[in-house]
Order: structure tokens, then sequence, then C-alpha cells
């Protein structure tokens, strides 16, 4: 499996959310675990990386977590690096959650909405996924970041 660890994005994370933590394999429910591993063996659940923004510069996707109030709080950042150091972004959260998502690259390509919406997406987009119980589409157009809920 690949480590979560990544140094610096470390580092970053914690400077701009003290406390935050990148999760990784040993994080997620044993059901979880187990799910990912056999779909995402050399993968990390908490970093992805793609060309989320453009074609000709790299992104992670990142999704962090910390314990709170007796319970577990997530987001998920995107991380561009300029000179070795990231830059966060919080494209959602924090939020209370149950359990943890894990986060993954998807190839351009199209995609249906849970409310029937067609998706074309011309770059990798992130896959923002509670297993088993549904995923969210991240994807960059026109200038921004959008998402859809997708059909199961």
């Amino acid at each position: 499996m690949a480590s979560c660890g990544q140094g610096q994005l470390d580092e970053s994370l914690q400077k701009s959310f003290p406390g935050w933590r990148i999760v990784s394999l040993e994080d997620l429910r044993l059901d979880d675990q187990g799910l990912w591993a056999k779909a995402h063996s050399a993968d990390c659940p908490g970093v992805a990386s793609g060309h989320f923004q453009s074609r000709t510069s790299q992104a992670l996707a990142v999704t962090a977590f910390r314990a709170s109030d007796g319970g577990l709080q997530q987001m998920l950042l995107v991380a561009n690096t300029n000179d070795g150091k990231y830059t966060l972004r919080v494209l959602d959260g924090p939020r209370k959650v149950a359990y943890l998502s894990v986060v993954s690259r998807v190839p351009p390509g199209d995609y249906s909405g849970s409310t029937g919406k067609k998706i074309n997406v011309q770059g990798d987009s992130i896959l923002y996924e509670a297993i088993e119980a549904g995923s969210v589409l991240y994807y960059f157009e026109q200038g921004k970041y959008r998402s859809e809920s997708l059909a199961e």
C-alpha cells in the first residue's frame, strides 16, 4: 500500500489545519479497509493525484479528519504545489461524519448525477466516496470546482 504521509503535504496540512490528519487505510472501518484494498491496493485512501485543474499541472485531492467532541470531522481539500510548498483549498467541510470517506482520481468522461443530470468532464476529477453509501464527483469547469452527487 502507498504511504499516505507525504512530508511537505503533512506539514502544510498541520500549518493550515492543526490537529488534522490525512486519512489512511488503518483509519477506515474494517469492512471499508477490505473493499478499498481490493479496489485500490497501491493507493492511499486520503490522497489522489491528477490533472484536476489543467492538463499541464498536477494537483492532489486530500481528505483529512480529526476527532471532535467524541466524534469525527472530515474535509476535502485540493493541494497545489508552488516551489515545493502546498497551497490548500477546502472543497467540502469540515463536517461531522459517522465514518470516514475516501478520495480517488477518475478519468475524463461522461458521468450521471443522482438526479439524472448528465455530466461530461474534460479533465481528471475527484471522487469523494463514503464506501457503499454514496459519492460526489468534484470537477473543474469554467474556472471553478463544481460538484455532483453520482448515481449508484
